[in-house]
C-alpha cells in the first residue's frame, strides 16, 4: 500500500486554502457593495466557520509541521478537520441569505437570521460528529 507524504497534504491543504480565500474574500467584497449603500456590514457565522478552517488548515497542516515533529497521519487528521469544518460553510451562508424557504424573511436584515441559526446548529453537529470519525 503506498503511503501519503507532506507534499501530497500540503498540495490539496493548498487547494482548500484558495478555496476558503476565495470565499472570504467575496464575503468581505459583498461587506464593502453593502456599506457603499449605506448598509450596515458585519462578519457573519459562515464566516466564522470560514475563518476557523483557514486557521486549522494554516497552523495545524502548514505551520506546526515546519517547527514540530508531528506525524502525517496527524497533519492529514488535521487537513480533514479543517475540510470538514469548511464543507458546512456554503449551507449556513444559504442560510444567511434565506435562501432555504420564506420562512423567517423580513424587511430589514437580520445580524443572524433565523435560517441561519437552524443551519448552523445542524452544521455543529455535522462537525463534531465529522471530527469525531477523523480523530478516533
Amino acid at each position: 500500500m503506498e503511503s501519503i507524504g507532506l507534499t501530497q497534504l500540503w498540495t490539496v491543504a493548498g487547494v482548500l486554502a484558495g478555496f476558503q480565500a476565495g470565499a472570504l474574500i467575496w464575503r468581505i467584497n459583498r461587506e464593502i457593495a453593502m456599506e457603499s449603500v449605506d448598509e450596515r456590514t458585519w462578519l457573519t457565522l459562515p464566516d466564522a466557520i470560514a475563518t476557523v478552517s483557514f486557521f486549522v488548515l494554516g497552523v495545524g497542516v502548514f505551520l506546526v509541521p515546519l517547527s514540530h515533529t508531528i506525524s502525517t497521519e496527524s497533519v492529514a487528521k488535521l487537513l480533514g478537520t479543517s475540510i470538514v469544518v469548511f464543507a458546512t460553510y456554503p449551507f449556513v451562508l444559504a442560510g444567511h441569505y434565506n435562501l432555504y424557504c420564506s420562512w423567517g424573511k423580513k424587511l430589514r436584515r437580520d445580524r443572524v437570521t433565523k435560517q441561519e441559526w437552524v443551519a448552523f446548529a445542524i452544521a455543529k453537529l455535522l462537525i463534531v460528529g465529522g471530527v469525531l470519525w477523523i480523530w478516533i
